[in-house]
């Protein structure tokens, strides 16, 4: 790929047993496409059946792939400037794309669009219900910074076979910008997470607390609250759910990461061993046993680690501000029981990315890249 392409990596390998090989047995793969801007915030996504693969960048592009043999199903481009995203339906038949506050969904074969949602506010995240019936919204404005302008965001529940509207629940006001996300989890239920809305308890601890969805039926359900024990508090999160709904992720955001993977009802958890620079782009394998994660560092060469040696705590970030440089992702699979690491990816450069399982879990798919476009992604 040259310096102004993003390559959608796969990251491939299993043992007899179905398990991720070691780091050793398995290599990046460019077999799948390239993406010619900078791929957007949210995954690239399997159809739940395993049959497609797809992913949209910045600028409105988005590609199909058949998910065995790696061609390319459909390839088109719409219109928008902010927060793209793109999920397809179970099956892999439909394709849902939103930029800025517009929702289309497609039939892949064809990219002939069946209908169209447009609504007050930018498209924060997007997903279609395990049914294929419902396509959920979290939507939300744009990001302005003042106190005296609060941030309303809201879930959008839409029926998948024609987007008429089937539920809109406000979330809580945020002072500066919205930070939340959904997952869908076993038996179809939706849960949001909304840290504006985060509830504290009487000793004054945080209680991290769910909004629940029956998404097919537009009905509210109970709010499900994370144990949080004043021991176990770790800084950030929760990050993702495992999709059968006990388990959740915190991790310490300053430095190296501290995780810990946490069973949702009794707080039990599993720690993760420290890793170098900041986690982030978490993600569970569909059978819930398996967690993957995006670690980011620079990498810096023999003069900035000179200037880092003579300059103040400070110095260096300052002086290094201005400098482009090289990130190095890896990417981290481990055992969500014993939070033992199975395989560690290297090569991928770049300073954001995001993961997403295959059904079977032995496909890892990953978008990323630098956000300046120096340095070409090495493979």
């Amino acid at each position: 790929a040259g310096s102004a392409s993003r390559s959608t990596l796969v990251l491939e390998g299993a043992d007899e047993a179905g398990k991720p090989a070691g780091a050793e047995q398995v290599t990046w793969s460019t077999n799948v496409g390239v993406i010619e801007a900078q791929p957007s915030p949210g995954p690239g996504r399997y159809a739940a059946d395993g049959s497609r693969m797809c992913a949209m960048d910045v600028q409105g592009s988005v590609w199909v792939w058949d998910a065995a043999t790696r061609k390319e199903v459909s390839q088109f481009k719409v219109p928008g400037k902010l927060h793209p995203h793109v999920a397809l339906s179970p099956d892999g038949k439909q394709l849902a794309v939103a930029m800025d506050n517009t929702l289309r969904v497609f039939q892949v074969e064809g990219n002939v669009e069946l209908w169209k949602w447009k609504g007050e506010n930018l498209i924060h995240q997007l997903a279609f219900s395990p049914s294929g019936k419902t396509m959920a919204l979290l939507t939300c404005p744009a990001p302005i910074y003042r106190e005296d302008t609060p941030q309303k965001a809201e879930l959008v529940l839409l029926e998948g076979e024609n987007g008429k509207v089937r539920l809109r629940e406000p979330l809580a006001e945020s002072k500066y910008r919205f930070v939340g996300w959904m997952s869908f989890v076993a038996e179809g239920k939706l849960l949001v997470f909304d840290s504006a809305g985060q509830k504290l308890s009487p000793e004054r601890v945080r209680i991290p607390t769910f909004l629940a969805f029956d998404a097919d039926r537009g009905e509210r359900l109970a709010e499900i609250s994370v144990t949080n024990p004043p021991e176990k508090q770790v800084g950030e999160g929760p990050h993702a759910l495992s999709p059968d709904g006990r388990l959740t992720v915190f991790s310490h955001p300053h430095g190296n990461s501290r995780l810990e993977i946490r069973r949702i009802d009794d707080g039990t958890s599993t720690n993760v061993g420290t890793t170098t620079g900041q986690a982030f782009g978490f993600t569970f394998s569909h059978d819930s046993k398996r967690l993957a994660y995006f670690t980011s560092e620079m990498n810096l060469d023999l003069d900035d680690l000179k200037l880092h040696e003579t300059l103040p705590t400070f110095g260096p970030m300052m002086a290094l501000a201005g400098k482009s440089q090289p990130y190095l992702l890896q990417a981290h699979v481990v055992d969500v029981t014993t939070g033992k690491e199975l395989a560690t990816f290297r090569g991928y450069g770049g300073r954001a990315g995001q993961l997403r399982f295959s059904p079977d879990g032995k496909t890892l798919m990953a978008l990323g890249g630098n956000y300046k476009e120096q340095h070409p992604t090495p493979v």
